[in-house]
This record gives structure tokens, C-alpha cells and sequence, in this order.
């Protein structure tokens, strides 16, 4: 509605004025003269309806490329086995995992998977290192339980986004060695290929606008003979690139979360095992195996199990099982921080022991010690790829070096009445310096209205440094898991 004002000029007013005096002057005797000359008028505009506003449609399908299909290092028996047999086999995996997501009904899906790879192996300690190429598919049908309960908090309105049931039959085969791979079994001399099905519950969710999660768990079975064997668990992760974004609509966020809480630093406490390569001196540090008689009785001492070989020393692959794995960080920018942290293990052992044969039996003195002390000192970035530091959800990236010392120390006690003594008859010191590069993820759930504290899991590889990026020195790694609390929000 407008309103519209007029004024007529002065002079115009007295020429009117004039007029009706000479005019109608016995009217003016009876009528006043107007005490004022404004007028009011007035119109009404009715504004056009608004053209109601696009509503982004969810995608009926996705396009998802897993990055983390990798193993590095890993074996059928006993991934870490220091010194030992298996400790010299070796199984590495690199490749991609490509999947196709496609919407039967409002929460159902099905979903292809093919996972091709590169894998280098050695089965048998005297072979060589050998190539190889993997390739396992997957067919898993879906069910997004609460898909309707997310829609209805505000959540991101995917159909991809919510928590599932899956059930899952897979295959696969390798070619050019003698391991074969299934999507939740590595088998050892299984020629052609192997097949197994998996009842999983998982969740889905996406990252920022590209990228995805899929974890999921449950139970799995290889399908031979015509039935299922080997059931047990499975587990499996899926982070990478989506394409297409499932919808471009994203979920609000409160102003006061998205920009005005953003901490500044945090502390954690983790506990798991990692592993780095180590380069002690090749030398034997050990006394040879010697037998002595002290009067009628014949002593011979043991200085490993073997005889032969000399467990845990030259150059090997140390894993460290870390109780507790400290750190701090600090945020830089709202999404990178850099953090430093401290692991530490040590632990005393026997070696060996000496073997008393007397005429009245035979008898075990174990008189060897060996003391480790291990060290780490893990300098990484940390990137949080999550946009908003208050998602419940978050997935951060890290990197960097780790400085790593390791010292052993032995000591050979005396033998009186058939009992190791105090007294020292033998030892030696030694102590090596190493440095690693480490890259790796973390996945974190955090707790409260700001998310000041979150449970959080983590996964790195390390490479020393010192042997170069050659195919005999293997890639380490390490996993761990535990609490992280943020603070100085500002």
C-alpha cells in the first residue's frame, strides 16, 4: 500500500480565494474558509506469489572409489614374529576398491564391488620376493533401517546415509602366486579361486561433498564342499571419492557451532601395537654356546634356543605394543593442528639357559637376561577432512616423522649351587637410532554438545628411512585406539 501527498503553491491559493469573493460572497458569509489544503490519496500494489524454491532431489545411485585398498606387510600366520620363521615371510597388497550404489526402493540397495590389485608376496623364507595381480569382486544387497529417522532430525537426505543390514557373497583369486583373497579371507596354497558370504551391519555416511564412509561388521563363511566353513568374523572400511554427490542439500548447522567453537589444542591417550625396522649391528653379539665340566658334572650353556640362529638382532622388524601412546596437539588453522607424541615399551627376557647334567639328574639354570627399552617419538600433521570440528563424526588425516630408539642390554650371572647368582660373568650394551616416515588415518566419535571428547582409532604406516623405498625393506604400520579431549574453544 502507498501514500501519496499534495500541497497547492500560495499563490494559487489567493487568485481561488479572490474569485469566490467577487463571486459567491453570501456563501462565504455562511461557509469558513478550509483550515487546510493538503489532500490525501492512496493507492494498493499486491506483490507477486514467490515462485516456490527448487527442492534438490536425492541421486538414485553412486559411484564410490575406495582408496585404502592396501595391505602392507601382513601374512596368513604371524604378521609380527621377530627373528623368527614367518618373520621372514612377506605378503603386500596395493590396489583400489570401485564400487556401484543403486536404489531399489525407498530404503533398499544393491551394490557391485570389484577390488583389483598389485601384490608382491613371499610364501617360502628361500624365495624370492614374486608379483602378482589380485582381483576380488563382491555382490551385497541392503536395507537402511532408519534412513526415515535421519530425514526427520535434519540429517543429510541421502539415501545412502544411514545405518544398514547387508547381506554379501563375494569372490576372488589371485594370479601369479600361491595366496588367494576373498573380500574377508587371505588363504594360504589355495589354487583357483575361493567364495564367501557375510551377514554385516554397518553405517554409511558421507564426507564433505566428494567423499564417503563404509564401515561395516558381522559374520562370514567360506562357501566349499557344499556347505560353509570357517566362520568367523568380518570387518571392512571403506573411505574414498562419491560421484555423484547423493544430494546437494546439506543438513543446517548453528552459527555458534560452525564458527565460534573451535578449539585450539587437545591431549589423547591411546593404546595398540606399532611396529618400525630397526638396524642393529650385524655383528653376533652373543658368546658361542660352551661346554665345561665342573667336576663330575657337565655344564653346557645355551645363549639362545636355537644354537644357531641369534633371535632379535642384525637388522629386523621390531613391534612395539604401546601402554599408553600420549600426545598433544595444536591447531594452527581450524582444520590443521600438529601434534607430538610419545610410545614406550620395556620388558625383560631370558634368552637362554644352562643345562646341569649330574649324576642325580639333569637340571635348568636359567642365568641369561636381556633388557629392552624402546622408544618412539611420533612429530606429525594432522588434517581433519571433516569440515565442521562439532560433527559427531569426524575422519582426520595425518603425517610425518617419528624418531625411534631401541636398546637392549645382557647380562650373564654366575651359577653357585645350582642357582644363578648376582655376579655378572658376561654382558654387553647396545643401542640403535632410526627415523620413519608415517601417513595414516583416524576415524573419531565424539561426545556432548561441543564434542570435547571423542573416541577415536587410528591406522599408520611407517617406512624407515634409512633403507630406502627398496622392495626388500618392507612397509611397517601400527593401529591403536582411544580417548582425545579438546579444549580452549574460542
Amino acid at each position: 500500500m502507498r501514500y501519496f501527498f499534495s500541497r497547492r503553491p500560495a499563490a494559487s491559493l489567493l487568485c481561488q480565494a479572490a474569485l469566490l469573493l467577487g463571486v459567491a460572497s453570501p456563501a462565504l458569509a455562511q461557509t469558513a474558509s478550509p483550515a487546510d489544503t493538503t489532500r490525501l490519496r492512496y493507492t494498493e500494489e499486491v506483490a507477486p506469489a514467490p515462485a516456490p524454491a527448487a527442492v534438490p532431489r536425492a541421486a538414485r545411485h553412486q559411484w564410490k572409489l575406495g582408496l585404502n585398498n592396501f595391505l602392507i606387510n601382513s601374512y596368513p600366520f604371524s604378521p609380527y614374529s621377530s627373528g623368527n620363521f614367518y618373520d621372514r615371510l612377506y605378503y603386500t597388497r596395493v590396489g583400489l576398491h570401485l564400487a556401484y550404489e543403486r536404489q531399489l526402493g525407498r530404503a533398499f540397495s544393491v551394490q557391485a564391488e570389484v577390488s583389483p590389485a598389485l601384490t608382491y608376496s613371499r610364501p617360502d623364507p628361500s624365495a624370492a620376493i614374486e608379483g602378482g595381480f589380485a582381483l576380488r569382486a563382491q555382490l551385497q544387497g541392503r536395507y537402511y533401517y532408519n534412513l526415515e529417522r535421519r530425514l526427520r532430525r535434519g540429517r543429510r537426505p541421502s539415501p545412502f546415509a544411514a545405518n544398514y543390514f547387508a547381506l554379501a557373497l563375494g569372490t576372488g583369486t589371485n594370479f601369479g602366486n600361491v595366496l588367494r583373497e576373498t573380500p574377508n579371507y587371505l588363504l594360504f596354497n589355495r589354487p583357483g579361486a575361493a567364495t564367501d558370504a557375510a551377514l554385516l551391519y554397518g553405517l554409511q555416511r558421507r564426507l564433505g561433498r566428494y567423499g564417503f564412509l563404509d564401515a561395516a561388521v558381522g559374520a562370514t563363511g567360506l562357501l566349499e564342499d557344499g556347505g560353509v566353513r570357517n566362520v568367523g568374523l568380518a570387518a571392512s572400511l571403506r573411505v574414498g571419492l562419491a560421484l555423484p554427490e547423493a544430494t546437494r542439500a546439506a543438513a543446517p548447522v548453528p552459527v555458534d557451532e560452525a564458527t565460534a567453537l573451535l578449539p585450539r589444542a587437545y591431549v589423547g591417550v591411546q593404546a595398540g601395537g606399532y611396529s618400525y625396522r630397526v638396524h642393529y649391528s650385524e655383528v653376533n653379539p652373543f658368546l658361542a654356546n660352551t661346554v665345561t665340566m665342573h667336576g663330575n658334572e657337565r655344564w653346557t650353556t645355551r645363549y639362545d634356543d636355537s644354537g644357531v640362529a641369534r633371535n632379535g638382532y642384525g637388522t629386523y622388524t621390531l613391534y612395539m605394543t604401546t601402554l599408553p601412546y600420549v600426545y598433544a596437539g595444536y591447531y594452527l588453522m581450524p582444520r590443521l593442528a600438529l601434534q607430538a607424541g610419545v610410545q614406550y615399551e620395556g620388558y625383560t627376557q631370558g634368552i637362554g639357559t644352562t643345562v646341569i647334567d649330574a649324576p642325580d639328574g639333569i637340571f635348568l639354570v636359567s642365568n641369561l637376561k636381556v633388557q629392552h627399552r624402546d622408544w618412539a617419538v611420533p612429530v606429525q600433521a594432522r588434517y581433519a577432512l571433516t569440515r565442521v570440528l562439532q560433527r559427531r563424526l569426524q575422519v582426520d588425516v595425518l603425517g610425518g616423522l617419528t624418531a625411534q630408539r631401541s636398546a637392549v642390554e645382557l647380562r650373564e650371572y654366575a651359577i653357585a649351587n645350582r642357582q644363578a647368582t648376582d655376579q655378572i660373568t658376561y654382558q654387553f650394551q647396545r643401542s640403535v637410532f632410526g627415523l620413519h616416515a608415517s601417513a595414516g588415518a583416524a576415524l573419531a566419535y565424539g561426545f556432548g554438545r561441543r564434542r570435547r571428547v571423542q573416541a577415536l582409532a587410528e591406522g599408520v604406516f611407517t617406512k624407515e628411512l634409512r633403507g630406502g623405498f627398496r622392495s626388500g625393506e618392507p612397509l611397517q604400520g601400527g593401529v591403536s585406539a582411544g580417548l582425545r579431549y579438546r579444549f580452549g574453544y574460542r
